[in-house]
């Protein structure tokens, strides 16, 4: 009995070892992988010196294409927050292959959330360093002294309309171009507050958008007789939050949140400013980013 008791428990043993053993030959494979994966990246950063291709190589709806298709693709009992956790760090990471990662985060009362959210986001990689205020993250990323910003989701209750402030005249002005966290868990929404994303990047599509008008009025309407406006050249948009530019002129300034992706250039925009007889006076596109994903848990 004792005999066959050992040989039993060494048949399971020896079971339990070849598992082992294939786990560490698939860490090896996935290990090849990454570093195949960062060879691709480095040479597409290559290229882009070659071709004097400038500007940080983040690309927003491109990650968030490719998070959509591997949720949509998941099966199995592995998490999909690990899943998107591990796609995220990948992909921290070889930005870092072509370029230093620096986050800006303010000092406010969700410092400490503004820095959950840069590290949940972008990984354990990247340098994070603190502002005294919204206005002072958005002067970092426009100066070049970081790369990456964090700021607090605008709403009416917010004295800081640091998105009044968005410059105009570069190249490439720094954009909003990610809402955070990406992953939206059922259970945990008001565990973090949602936050946003600023970078010199240009704004890309990633066929399920939102994106962000600033739009300046010479005189104050209510939110029905704008809605009107913006449906004349099928536009629909939800207001975030308002303010007087007291600093230059009296007009009023409406942060939208509008249905798809939309350029600066749009004709839809130039129709508007020029169908109002003066009451609009500007609109600013201050970025577009992918909308979230939602998961139950």
């Amino acid at each position: 009995l004792f005999l066959i008791t050992t040989q039993g428990i060494m048949a399971k043993k020896k079971n339990l070892d070849a598992l082992r053993a294939s786990i560490d030959t698939i860490d090896d494979e996935i290990h090849d992988l990454l570093l195949r994966r960062t060879d691709l990246v480095a040479q597409i950063g290559d290229l882009k010196r070659s071709q004097s291709v400038q500007g940080f190589p983040l690309r927003p709806a491109r990650e968030a294409v490719m998070l959509r298709r591997l949720v949509a693709r998941h099966a199995g009992p592995f998490p999909v927050t690990a899943l998107i956790n591990i796609w995220r760090e990948l992909l921290s990471g070889q930005i870092m292959v072509q370029s230093q990662l620096s986050i800006a985060v303010s000092h406010r009362p969700i410092d400490a959330i503004q820095r959950h959210q840069a590290r949940n986001h972008f990984g354990g990689v990247a340098k994070v360093l603190s502002f005294p205020s919204p206005g002072q993250v958005l002067k970092a990323v426009t100066s070049d002294e970081v790369a990456v910003g964090i700021l607090p989701l605008p709403s009416p209750k917010d004295q800081d309309s640091w998105w009044t402030s968005l410059p105009n005249n570069d190249a490439v002005p720094p954009r909003i171009v990610a809402r955070l966290p990406f992953l939206l868990q059922e259970s945990r929404t008001d565990e973090y507050p949602e936050v946003l994303v600023i970078a010199k990047v240009a704004p890309e599509p990633s066929g399920e958008d939102v994106s962000l008008l600033v739009i300046e009025l010479r005189k104050d309407i209510d939110g029905s007789q704008l809605n009107e406006l913006l449906h004349t050249v099928d536009l629909t948009a939800d207001r975030l939050t308002t303010c007087r530019d007291s600093a230059r002129t009296r007009n009023t300034l409406h942060l939208l949140a509008i249905e798809g992706f939309v350029h600066q250039g749009d004709t839809r925009l130039e129709q508007l400013v020029q169908s109002t007889d003066g009451l609009v006076t500007n609109i600013t596109v201050a970025g577009a980013y992918a909308k979230q994903l939602h998961i139950t848990d």
